[in-house]
C-alpha cells in the first residue's frame, strides 16, 4: 500500500478485526488510537492494545465509552478500561477548535456489517455550565441517535438481508423500492404503456457466490467492471420488474439495495 491522503486532522478509536502484517497490526483483534496529522496513510499511533479482551467480530453487541477529560482520552469496551493516553485534541482539530464527530469503516477486499444501534455525546462543558452558570452558545448538552432497522433480516448473514421486498409510493408514478439481493424478479411496479423507467438515489451493497464457485463478490448498485451486481429491469405484461445481475445461484446472496423509481408524467 502506497502513501496516500488520509485526513490531515483526526483522531479516531480504532476497532480492527483483520490483521494487515505490512501496516504492523498486532493482531486481528485490537483496538487503538490513532491520528492522522501527517495527512498519509498508515497513521500514527498513539496508543494501541494488542488484543481486545473480547472477541470484536463475535456478533454480539458490544458498549463503548470514550471519555475524554483533557488531556486523558480512556476507552472502555463494556465496561472495562482497554485503552488510554494522553492527547491534546486542540492540536489535533486546529487553531479554530471545531471538529467533525462521526463514524467510518473500511474492508478492503472483504466485507463485514457493522450496525451502530445507538449513541449519545455530552460534553463536559454542559456540567460546567450547570455547576458554575457559564454558557456556550450554540452548545447542545446531548445528542442522541437511535437507529433501527425498519425491517426484518434473515438470521445468520453477515450482510442485513430483508426477508421481503418491499415497494412503497411516494407520489404519483413514483416508488421507494428495496431490493433484497436473494429474490430475483421478486420487486414490481405498475408500467401498463412501457414508459422508460428511470432509477435514482440508489443505495446500498450486496455479496454474492460467483458462478458456483468459492470466491464471494460484493459490490454496490453500480455493479462491477463487466456489470455484475448492478440493478436490471424488464417489462411484461404491463408491469415492471427489478432484480440484480448476479451470475450462477442467488439464494444465498446476501444484502439489498434501495432505490427510487419514476415515471415520465
Amino acid at each position: 500500500n502506497p502513501p496516500r491522503e488520509g485526513i490531515q486532522r483526526s483522531l479516531a478509536v480504532i476497532f480492527d478485526t483483520h490483521r494487515n502484517a505490512s501496516e504492523g497490526d498486532p493482531s486481528s483483534n485490537s483496538i487503538g488510537l490513532y491520528t492522522n496529522g501527517d495527512g498519509y496513510f498508515s497513521p500514527r499511533r498513539l496508543a494501541i492494545r494488542n488484543k481486545a479482551p473480547v472477541r470484536l467480530n463475535d456478533g454480539r453487541t458490544h458498549r463503548v465509552h470514550i471519555r475524554y477529560e483533557r488531556p486523558r482520552l480512556d476507552v472502555l469496551l463494556d465496561g472495562i478500561k482497554v485503552l488510554g493516553a494522553d492527547v491534546e485534541i486542540e492540536t489535533v482539530v486546529g487553531a479554530e477548535r471545531m471538529a467533525f464527530l462521526g463514524f467510518s469503516a473500511s474492508t478492503g477486499e472483504g466485507y463485514q456489517n457493522h450496525d451502530i444501534l445507538s449513541w449519545r455525546f455530552t460534553p463536559m462543558l454542559a456540567d460546567a455550565q450547570s455547576r458554575i452558570g457559564f454558557e456556550a452558545p450554540g452548545l447542545k448538552e446531548r445528542v442522541e441517535s437511535q437507529i433501527r432497522f425498519g425491517f426484518a433480516c434473515i438470521s445468520g448473514r453477515t450482510l442485513c438481508t430483508p426477508v421481503h421486498p418491499e415497494v412503497r409510493m411516494l407520489a404519483p408514478n413514483r416508488w421507494h423500492v428495496m431490493l433484497p439481493a436473494h429474490l430475483p424478479w421478486s420487486t414490481e411496479i405498475p408500467n401498463p404503456d412501457g414508459k422508460t423507467v428511470a432509477i435514482r438515489n440508489q443505495h446500498g451493497t450486496i455479496c454474492w457466490k460467483s458462478g458456483g464457485q468459492l470466491e464471494t463478490r460484493c459490490h454496490g448498485p453500480e455493479g462491477d467492471s463487466v456489470g455484475r451486481g448492478r440493478i436490471i429491469l424488464r417489462h411484461r405484461d404491463g408491469l415492471t420488474s427489478f432484480s440484480i445481475d448476479m451470475d450462477g445461484d442467488v439464494s444465498s446472496s446476501e444484502g439489498y439495495f434501495s432505490f427510487e423509481v419514476a415515471l415520465p408524467e
